[in-house]
């Protein structure tokens, strides 16, 4: 008897236990150090622990190939045609959490870390592998039933086929270009320091250690300094413009976009290292090995990013139109910069400024709220459809959101670092204004305002935000997530922001709601001493 298809448009809750599947994922990484697996006694299941630290990585970059080359290939495939009813697939989601509870603490009996290691932890390990497949057998039986998961396997086996050697394939370049980190140390090495002896005089070099400088000031190439980094941010950024504005771009032309993608992060990564060590020679070394040194690079990558979207979209050969081509496209950019330009000045200016501190001071602090005051003033005008009335819902929101952040903080306590030390009084009050009066602002505007309606909708501005889709909810939540010390709240709280402005379609609501949320942390900040907690 053929399986029924199952519901259309679950969508929206397959996004959602990606997202906790993650979540789960990060807090084990998070809580529990696989180190510790070098502190059990040998067994039976050393190899067994061995292999599935080794497949791990292996089976994410499947499962992700999975869905990216099954969504690509058959849509249908992956959007059931009948009702799936929650009787169905809730008990499934009841097991899954209760299976995680399980695996949580048998985690915390077997790999404690600095404690003493069980002496028999056959039993233990065997418990821990029985909770991970009740686990993951549940997650999956939720995302479709199993009948339906057996007969769509057999149905695909060559797509599961296909996804399996593209991802073991992505671990293999991964792993070869981690090899190559080498090779391009060394022409990193010889670009940077022939640039700087055409700059400055009494400078050295020592291939050896890969070292060049001068008398005052030297860097060594490491390899994060080789410049794949920049390159591999640059090419992901990249990706996601061709892919956001594939309706512009002409293919596939526009995929020499990525050559540039290759050349100019590795440019002005030299040029940031023969500016690192003038600096550090001519300005101050303490500034130097501290904010320039981290942040500069930052800058750079924003810079040359954005750049190279700029010449793809500006370029006639590239894409299918011009920008400014049509009075609606001149509407909409004017309309996605007022949303934008305030989160990229203060964002900009937040660079700029630690680039020019150290781990005790940022004396160029103010320049971050100037810079979005000024960019709020300029885009005054189109802010005017935004409702000023405000739900009692959003306050009561933020501060729960604020409840949720401060138990996940007891929990997973993050390390402390140099901004964890109470500030001085200046920069402290200008830290919780910034919290509580601005951050909100430009924050929801560029990632509720357009984040989530710009992936709704390739017309933001024509959709309803009470009509905004999961993936754009998720997806700017996740973002808005990895903007933050502590990313799994702040992606529970961005969910929650942009459930408040689905709500009632009010912009201001969102604002509210993490105001409050900042506003109660700044609290908790103050009571506790932790006053890195809001970030």
């Amino acid at each position: 008897m053929a399986a029924k298809p199952v519901a259309a448009g679950p969508r929206g809750r397959w996004l959602g236990q990606v997202v906790l599947l993650l979540a789960e994922g990060l807090a084990l990484g998070v809580r529990f150090d696989s180190s510790a697996l070098s502190s059990l006694v040998p067994g039976w299941w050393t190899p067994v622990l061995r292999f599935a630290g080794s497949v791990m990585p292996a089976a994410l970059l499947v499962f992700v190939a999975l869905l990216l080359v099954g969504w690509s290939a058959d849509r249908e495939g992956f959007a059931p045609a009948v009702r799936d009813p929650p009787r169905r697939y809730l008990p499934y989601l009841g097991i899954h959490i209760v299976g995680f509870a399980g695996l949580f603490a048998v985690s915390h009996a077997l790999f404690r870390g600095s404690a003493k290691a069980p002496e028999d932890v056959g039993p233990l390990v065997g418990l821990w592998l029985l909770t991970v497949a009740l686990t993951l057998g549940a997650w999956l039986g939720a995302m479709l039933p199993p009948r339906v998961l057996i007969a769509r396997a057999r149905a695909r086996a060559g797509l599961f086929l296909g996804a399996a050697v593209l991802g073991l394939v992505a671990l293999g370049v991964g792993r070869l270009a981690q090899g190559l980190w080498f090779p391009l140390r060394n022409v990193t090495f010889a670009a940077a320091s022939g640039l700087l002896g055409a700059v400055t005089s009494d400078t050295f070099q020592d291939p050896d250690t890969l070292t060049f400088g001068t008398d005052a000031f030297a860097v060594e190439i490491a390899p994060a300094c080789s410049g794949y980094e920049g390159i591999g941010l640059t090419w992901a950024f990249i990706a996601a413009a061709l892919w956001l504005f594939r309706g512009r771009f002409r293919f596939p032309q526009a995929l020499l976009l990525m050559v540039l993608a290759t050349l100019l992060p590795w440019v002005a990564n030299i040029g940031r290292l023969v500016a690192l060590v003038l600096f550090g020679t001519h300005v101050s070394p303490e500034l130097a090995e501290g904010g320039f040194h981290s942040y500069v690079g930052s800058i750079l990558f924003c810079a040359v990013a954005l750049g190279i979207v700029a010449i793809g979209l500006h370029t006639p050969w590239l894409t299918r139109e011009s920008l400014s081509a049509t009075a609606a496209h001149d509407r909409t950019q004017g309309l996605a910069a007022s949303y934008l330009v305030p989160f990229m000045a203060i964002t900009g200016a937040g660079l700029l400024s630690r680039s020019f501190s150290t781990t005790e001071t940022e004396p160029l602090y103010a320049l971050r709220p100037a810079a979005g005051i000024v960019a709020l003033l300029i885009f005054r005008k189109s802010y005017g459809t935004i409702s000023r009335r405000i739900s009692g819902i959003a306050i009561g929101a933020g501060l729960a959101v604020a409840v949720m952040w401060f138990l996940f903080d007891m929990v997973f306590p993050q390390a402390p670092d140099a901004a964890s030390t109470e500030p001085g009084a200046a920069l402290l009050g200008a830290r919780v204004a910034t919290a509580i009066l601005l951050a909100p602002v430009v924050e929801e505007l560029a990632f509720r305002g357009f984040l989530a309606r710009r992936i709704s909708s390739s017309d933001f501005d024509q959709i309803l935000p009470t009509q905004m889709r999961w993936s754009g909810i998720v997806v700017s939540s996740l973002a808005f997530g990895l903007l933050h010390q502590r990313a799994v709240p702040a992606v529970l709280a961005g969910l929650t922001y942009a459930m408040i402005y689905r709500r009632r379609g009010n912009l201001a609501d969102a604002v509210v709601a993490h105001a409050t949320t900042n506003a109660a942390l700044v609290l908790a900040a103050w009571m506790t001493g932790t006053w890195d907690l809001w970030k």
